[in-house]
């Protein structure tokens, strides 16, 4: 699968070459109004053809199937493969990560846990919820 750098640059390419396509509409389409009003219809016509043309390619390269990466739609499947999707953070994924994780990763993430613990140390308490929290885990089986 593609890196997520990768899907960006390619995505990245294919609107600026749609852009390209896009900012030549304008030239043949004013090529093409001159061409009319001077009643050359056949190289109007020509013209024309060529914004067609250049429609159809900056819709194929905004759309990016088929490009070196995928064959798929560029912009979905680099959400699908690399954004999280809604509830895609869980306990088990969590824990993954950590088992994955270097000693310097580790070092980190307590710092961070630590850090915020002591940020908390001196604000106010509700023992009610925390209670209730706690007996909640009590009841672990």
């Amino acid at each position: 699968m593609p890196t997520r750098s990768q899907f960006i640059a390619q995505i990245k390419d294919d609107y600026g070459d749609a852009w390209t396509e896009l900012d030549d509409l304008e030239i043949f389409l004013t090529n093409g109004y001159i061409e009319w009003v001077e009643n050359r219809d056949h190289n109007a016509i020509n013209y024309l053809y060529a914004v067609v043309a250049r429609l159809r390619d900056s819709l194929y390269e905004v759309v990016g199937k088929g490009y070196p990466l995928s064959s798929q739609y560029a912009v979905p499947e680099f959400l699908e493969d690399h954004t999280i999707s809604e509830g895609g953070v869980d306990m088990p994924g969590i824990l993954a990560a950590m088992m994955q994780s270097s000693n310097d990763e580790y070092k980190q993430f307590i710092g961070i846990v630590d850090a915020y613990r002591m940020a908390l140390w001196n604000q106010p308490f509700n023992v009610e919820f925390y209670a209730a929290l706690a007996r909640g885990f009590a009841n672990w089986e």
